[in-house]
C-alpha cells in the first residue's frame, strides 16, 4: 500500500514548485508575479548581479549575516559571541599615522566578530565577486591587525568624539556593542546626555569612555568570505557557506543555499538569454 504524504508536506512541495515556476518566469525576463516570495528575491539578485553597476554585496549581506556566526564558528572550530558588529570603522590616523590629511576619516571592516569568551577577535570581509578583492583593502586590514585591538578601539572613540552631534547617537550604539564584547566601558550618564536628544556637553562625555583592551591583547585575525576558497585557512568559500546554510529546513535557507552555489560562477560571463 502506498503511503500518503501528510497534508502539510504536500502543501510545502506545491509552494516550492510555485516558487520555482515564478523564478523561471522572472529569469526569462517576464513581469513580477502577483504573489512574490523569497525565491523571487533571490531570482532578482541572481539576475541583477550581472549588470555593470549592481552591487550584490550590499543587497545580500543581510542574508549572509543570518548564518555568519554559525559558518565562522564551524570554520574556526570555536563558538562565537552573539554580538556581531558590521561596518566597523577603522580610523585612518590609526592605520596611516596622524600625519594623514584626514586622520579622523575611516576605512571599514565588514564585520568584527569574537569568540564566545572574547579571547580572540576577527575582522571579516565579505566579497560576492572574486575580483572585488582589492590589494589596498587587504593592506589596511593587515595594518589594523598590526596596530592591534586596543588601537582600533581608541580609534573608534576618537572618531566618535570628532564627529558632529547628529552622528553621536549612532556612535553610542556602536560603543554599546563594543561594551557587550568587553572592549569599552561607557559611563551611564553619557547615555542620558545623548538620548533621546543630544545635549551640548555630550561630546565631552566621550572622554570618560574607557578602553578595556588589556595586555597582552587578544589575538586579532582576518577572515574572508568569497565565492572561491583559497588555500589559505582564512578564506571561506561559498560552497562551504552553502553547505551549512542548507542544513536549515526552511524556505529562506534553501533559497539562499541555492543562490550561493550559483554565485560561485563569476557574474556577467553568461549570455542574457541563458538566465
Amino acid at each position: 500500500m502506498t503511503a500518503v504524504a501528510p497534508r502539510e508536506t504536500v502543501a510545502r512541495e506545491m509552494a516550492r514548485e510555485l516558487d520555482d515556476r515564478q523564478s523561471q518566469r522572472l529569469s526569462a525576463g517576464r513581469s513580477l508575479p502577483s504573489n512574490p516570495s523569497i525565491t523571487t528575491v533571490f531570482a532578482l539578485l541572481d539576475r541583477w548581479r550581472h549588470l555593470p553597476a549592481y552591487q550584490l554585496e550590499r543587497r545580500a549581506d543581510v542574508f549572509f549575516a543570518l548564518y555568519l556566526r554559525e559558518v565562522v564558528s564551524a570554520h574556526v572550530g570555536v563558538e562565537l559571541h552573539t554580538v556581531m558588529i558590521p561596518e566597523l570603522p577603522l580610523r585612518r590616523g590609526m592605520l596611516y599615522g596622524d600625519g594623514e590629511p584626514s586622520p579622523n576619516k575611516t576605512a571599514k571592516a565588514d564585520y568584527l566578530l569574537a569568540t564566545a569568551s572574547c579571547d580572540t577577535f576577527y575582522l571579516l570581509e565579505l566579497k560576492t565577486a572574486q575580483t572585488s578583492r582589492r590589494t589596498k583593502q587587504d593592506q589596511y586590514l593587515e595594518l589594523a591587525k598590526k596596530a592591534g585591538l586596543r588601537a582600533i578601539v581608541d580609534g573608534v572613540i576618537a572618531v566618535a568624539a570628532a564627529s558632529s552631534s547628529k552622528y553621536l547617537q549612532k556612535y553610542l550604539h556602536l560603543l554599546s556593542d563594543l561594551s557587550a564584547l568587553g572592549l569599552v566601558e561607557v559611563p551611564a550618564q553619557l547615555y542620558d546626555e545623548v538620548f533621546p536628544s543630544v545635549r551640548a556637553r555630550a561630546t565631552r562625555g566621550l572622554a570618560q569612555v574607557r578602553n578595556l583592551v588589556g595586555t597582552p591583547e587578544p589575538p586579532l585575525r582576518i577572515l574572508y568570505v568569497q565565492p572561491e576558497a583559497e588555500s589559505a585557512a582564512n578564506t571561506i568559500g561559498f560552497a562551504e557557506y552553502a553547505a551549512i546554510v542548507n542544513g536549515h529546513d526552511d524556505d529562506v535557507s534553501r533559497a539562499f543555499a541555492r543562490a550561493l552555489r550559483q554565485w560561485i560562477e563569476p557574474a556577467g560571463q553568461v549570455r542574457p538569454t541563458s538566465l
